[in-house]
């Protein structure tokens, strides 16, 4: 009697929470105004390296390529990603359709925000993953940042990639 009890009570716990979860993930995908939570939590997870929480907001409809807000100092989940040095993040976004060399609203790209980081294992991922070494933001490059900044290492590879300027 006392098994029967408890076997009844997981069951109900475990229906509850699936029936919850269904329930939260309908009311966010087809409320409209839920876009900007669900965007937030793409950027935020991205900027935490927390791959778990992105591809739940991937699924519940946040899109890989768009910023989190709509002033002009908002990011993308794949500059977030990349400021903060969350490779696997960068990996998951690339592989779900992030656009490597799309600007920041403000202009810089994931390649310059890294250089100027001087994130030398970052610059390598998104150069081996086809980001333009000579995007272009008012003038400055990611060469001339990490020139600026004095990270030899990222100015030597982005030279050796190509990059002119």
């Amino acid at each position: 009697m006392l098994l029967r009890k408890v076997f009844t009570a997981k069951r109900f716990g475990a229906a509850s929470a699936f029936f919850t979860a269904i329930f939260l993930s309908l009311l966010l995908i087809i409320c409209p105004h839920f876009r900007s939570y669900r965007q937030s939590l793409l950027v935020h997870s991205s900027l935490s390296g927390n791959t778990g929480v992105m591809k739940l907001s991937l699924a519940l409809g946040a899109d890989a390529n768009d910023f989190e807000c709509q002033t002009s100092y908002c990011w993308t989940p794949l500059v977030s990603a990349a400021a903060a040095n969350q490779s696997e993040a960068v990996r998951l976004l690339l592989d779900r359709g992030a656009d490597i060399n799309k600007k920041l609203k403000r202009g810089p790209t994931a390649l310059m925000i890294a250089s100027f980081h001087g994130d030398i294992e970052m610059v390598k991922l998104l150069l081996s993953n086809g980001a333009d070494v000579n995007a272009d933001c008012d003038g400055d490059t990611a060469l001339r940042w990490a020139k600026q900044k004095g990270h030899p290492d990222v100015v030597n590879l982005l030279i050796a990639s190509g990059a002119t300027r």
